[in-house]
């Protein structure tokens, strides 16, 4: 009777586990797309995640590596909390991304890695403080990643 109990009691623990799992909004960061996209484990699946309020450089433009690369300091094969989970209208899944207290897209601005985007007064003067400082992109003659894609489509690429 006790054994069966133990059981019983190890099946509903794991029965609890797997479900929070799925409920979660914890999530493990398996690889860095770019500056601004990553991919993760969560809710038992791989999905694509893509931080809300940053644009960062294309891998192909002046800056995009530096900006994939400072990310993945971050937050690569780390476990991350989502928040503000919403789908936008290319049908992306958009997210607020943190690790630990720190937001991931406050700190690519902060650390001049990317640009605020739709962004809250914080954003934007954490921009203004990088900018000021020079930091990444904004000690280079980078383009915002959204008239980089534009040159793209009309042929006239100038990052």
């Amino acid at each position: 009777m006790v054994d069966t109990i133990a059981k019983l009691g190890v099946a509903v623990f794991f029965l609890i586990l797997f479900g929070l799992a799925f409920i979660s909004p914890l999530a493990y960061v398996t690889s860095v797309y770019d500056g601004d996209t990553i991919w993760v484990l969560w809710r038992g699946k791989r999905t694509k995640i893509r931080l809300r309020l940053i644009d960062a450089p294309e891998l192909d433009q002046d800056g995009g590596k530096a900006s994939k690369r400072q990310l993945e300091r971050l937050i690569l094969h780390k476990w991350v909390k989502l928040e503000n989970i919403k789908i936008d209208n290319h049908g992306r899944v958009l997210a607020s991304v943190r690790i630990g207290h720190q937001d991931a897209s406050e700190w690519m601005i902060k650390k001049g890695q990317a640009f605020a985007y739709m962004a809250t007064k914080k954003a934007r003067q954490l921009e203004d403080m990088a900018r000021r400082a020079k930091l990444g992109i904004h000690g280079r003659k980078t383009i915002r990643p959204s008239d980089y894609r534009s040159s793209k489509k009309s042929g006239s690429n100038k990052s």
